[in-house]
């Protein structure tokens, strides 16, 4: 079966606490994500998350930091 919406991978980190090294890490989880889904894989921080209705799939990332370093509010997004 091929899907023919993309999937969200949303990342539970800022934007700014991305490095290279972590940029890297989650074009990487992209690529498999689409190699198994087979189709588009959209990589979007939490926080710039407009809108899942339209996506076929969520990935939720995890996270590099301690969840006690995000705002709980910008978390019940």
């Amino acid at each position: 079966m091929v899907l023919v919406t993309p999937v969200e991978l949303v990342v539970t980190e800022p934007r700014s606490g991305w490095n290279e090294e972590r940029r890297r890490h989650y074009e990487a989880i992209a690529r498999r994500l689409e190699d198994v889904a087979r189709t588009e894989v959209r990589v979007t921080p939490y926080l710039e998350v407009e809108r899942l209705a339209a996506a076929s799939a969520v990935v939720l990332s995890g996270s590099f930091g301690p969840w006690e370093a995000h705002d709980p509010r910008e978390l019940a997004k």
